[in-house]
């Protein structure tokens, strides 16, 4: 498969920020930091990096979006 360029046009699409941890980054630790009420500094920290690390679902989308349309070879942007 070749490289996917993505266009300027849908960095809005990448680059949303996520709501959750993506739960293949959930560990026992992260579980436990998530269940408190209050968090320390630290942990606040642990958890925005696992976020900063974890891909929006729109952009999951979007990246499957490309992945099906580079396997098949057909465009799905309708435009009018």
């Amino acid at each position: 498969m070749r490289e996917i360029l993505f266009r300027c046009s849908s960095i809005g699409k990448l680059m949303a920020a996520p709501v959750s941890i993506a739960p293949a980054l959930i560990t026992p630790e992260v579980k436990a930091i998530q269940v408190k009420k209050v968090r320390t500094d630290d942990e606040k920290a642990v958890l925005e990096e696992l976020k900063l690390r974890t891909l929006s679902e729109g952009a999951k989308t979007y990246i499957r979006e490309l992945v099906r349309q580079e396997l098949w070879g057909v465009d799905f942007e309708v435009s009018s």
